[in-house]
């Protein structure tokens, strides 16, 4: 990394620089590091002083954390170390930054898209996965927070919940908003759960909308980019006046006891939304007990005498309550052996409920119940997203002391699943009522004492506002919202207000139709002072998907490269249109699940275009 240069910025205080020639000299040297301040630079070059920015001659491959390092040199004064990789001269005039991912762009395309003005491209390591370029911005996303001066380690103190942005309505959760929380089929695959075979178990993405407003200053940009009709449209729906599915949530919780080396169930318990334990019962395991884990499980070979339910009478009942919102006397006379609906049946029992837990894979193998529609706590509040594998995970325990304020598993006693179950699903309407950011490392309160939080918050404390600028509202939330804490708007800006609560960190979110459109968008943000834009243009990334899907990996090819000069035209323009002293870095990544490099490009605007 190196060593590390404070800088004051455009937007500090003035100072009067040394103007003495020993003075200059020093100041000119100072500068050339990284160092310096706004008012030496303007001594020195006077007020036309451009930035500019030059990779190294070595070309290694790059971690995304050294993207995010850069961004954080060269935007604050206490954070990051200046990079190896990239000079930035008279860093103090950096005024502005736009950030743009560009899915399904290679590499070795990226040169040519970005045309003259950039430097040349930089491979950065990205993971293999499909969702390669959301699991990249989650890892530009975060930021280690700094130490308290004292040295001391981040508070996990009990967190004071903030007034709730939206509240349950009477016919219940719009089954659209409560698929944005649940889990992907991918990220159902990655934490293990039991494979859903046809079924797509990943959220609804709502449409971009064309209609957000663009005036009435930054209050209006806040959220995820609601207009007043979108917001009309909200509240009429959440009334259950449009006629929309509802969610309905049922909180489950399972305790095992080990036959042999496997864990067997031996205890279900499931609570509905109104905290009413509506199951709670032991489970005869298949073979015999040699271990009750009774220190976990609570369990003793005493209450086990009087088990009679087997493992597939368990999952029958909780099909029933999930069909029904009951289960029937007869569900406990039924044959042993009818065995529970295959994966592919269970879905289509009831659309709209969602099963609700910690770490809830274990809980639906032991009951070999697949369920496309899951909320997993230890996913909606994770200690730290990762950029390969599943996020680091907090323990119920500690999620439910920190954000409901009271303690479950204590004593020696075992775990009671009921309260389990009930805990998981309170946290789980917590969320749904303060919305993504809430309880993720950077967003509204950080889980179970994380030691993350988001880039937009970090570059907030310096003064820097965020606009994320995206096709779709939800993955604007998810990843920026979440990030970061979404501004609040409406009632719930008027909620906080009226009890004082602290901001969270901004980030204006604003979902777009067309990459054109968010092109515009990027200028008009970027216009202003202190602005750090982050843009996804999707053209690529949409070219290949429709040519694959009507033409097969042919057809995917023919028709990125019809798109790349759309692309280049659209870069060109970004880089044409900002204000001067206005980094741009643009990274593609990769067009394949298997590749492991994206690319990186870096200007500052204006820069001069070589001749031809």
């Amino acid at each position: 990394m190196g060593k590390k240069h404070k800088a004051v910025h455009a937007s500090s205080a003035p100072t009067d620089p040394d103007t003495s020639r020993r003075g200059l000299k020093k100041a000119k040297h100072t500068l050339a590091k990284g160092g310096g301040t706004l008012q030496q630079c303007l001594a020195l070059y006077g007020p036309e002083a451009l930035a500019e920015v030059a990779l190294s001659e070595s070309s290694p491959l790059l971690p995304l954390n050294e993207v995010k390092n850069l961004l954080l040199w060269m935007l604050t004064q206490d954070l990051g170390s200046m990079p190896q990789w990239v000079c930035v001269r008279n860093k103090p005039l950096v005024r502005g930054a736009v950030v743009v991912m560009v899915p399904a762009l290679d590499p070795i395309e990226l040169s040519d898209a970005c045309g003259a003005g950039f430097s040349a491209t930089r491979l950065v390591k990205v993971p293999k996965s499909p969702e390669v370029a959301t699991l990249a911005v989650t890892e530009l996303l975060q930021v280690k927070k700094p130490k308290s001066k004292g040295g001391a380690a981040p508070s996990n103190a009990v967190q004071a919940l903030p007034p709730p942005a939206r509240q349950r309505p009477a016919h219940g959760w719009p089954l659209s908003y409560v698929r944005e929380f649940a889990l992907s089929a991918q990220e159902q695959r990655e934490n293990g759960y039991p494979e859903c075979e046809g079924v797509d178990a990943a959220a609804d993405e709502p449409e971009a909308t064309d209609d957000e407003s663009e005036e009435g200053g930054e209050g209006g940009e806040g959220g995820e980019g609601g207009t007043a009709e979108a917001e009309a449209e909200t509240a009429q729906a959440e009334a259950g006046s449009d006629g929309r599915p509802r969610a309905r949530l049922l909180g489950v919780d399972c305790e095992m006891c080990y036959a042999g080396a496997h864990l067997q169930l031996s205890r279900v318990a499931v609570v509905d939304e109104a905290m009413r334990v509506v199951m709670d019962e032991l489970v005869l395991p298949e073979e015999p007990i040699t271990d009750y884990n009774t220190q976990y499980s609570g369990i003793t070979a005493e209450m086990m005498r009087g088990a009679t339910l087997s493992a597939q009478q368990a999952t029958q009942r909780i099909l029933e309550l999930a069909e029904t919102g009951t289960s029937s006397a007869a569900a406990s006379s039924s044959s042993e052996d009818s065995a529970p609906p295959n994966a592919a049946q269970q879905p289509a029992l009831q659309p709209q409920i969602f099963l609700v837990g910690h770490s809830l894979e274990n809980d639906l193998r032991v009951l070999r119940l697949p369920w496309p529609r899951v909320l997993d706590t230890s996913l909606l509040y994770p200690l730290r997203l990762r950029l390969e594998g599943p996020p680091s995970k907090a323990s119920l325990r500690s999620l439910t002391a920190r954000f409901l304020g009271r303690s479950i598993q204590q004593g020696s006693g075992g775990h009671s699943p009921a309260e389990d179950a009930a805990a998981a699903l309170e946290l789980a309407i917590v969320k749904l009522e303060r919305g993504h950011g809430f309880g993720m490392p950077g967003g509204g309160g950080g889980a179970g004492g994380a030691s993350y939080e988001s880039l937009h918050a970090a570059l907030g404390r310096d003064g820097w506002r965020s606009v994320a600028i995206d096709r779709s509202a939800s993955k604007l939330a998810r990843l920026h919202g979440a990030a970061g804490g979404a501004a609040p708007t409406g009632a719930a800006a008027a909620a906080a207000t009226a009890a004082a609560a602290p901001p969270p960190p901004q980030v204006s979110c604003l979902p777009c139709a067309s990459d054109e459109q968010a092109v515009g968008r990027a200028l008009k943000h970027a216009a202003r002072t202190q602005r750090v834009v982050w843009l996804t243009l999707r053209g690529l990334e949409e070219a290949r998907d429709g040519g694959m899907r009507d033409h097969g990996a042919e057809g995917a090819a023919e028709a990125r490269a019809a798109a790349l000069p759309a692309l280049r035209e659209q870069l060109a323009r970004l880089r044409a249109g900002v204000p001067a002293n206005t980094v741009l870095l643009v990274i593609g990544t990769p067009h394949t699940a298997t590749a492991e490099t994206g690319g990186l490009a870096v200007a500052v605007a204006p820069h001069p275009v070589a001749p031809a």
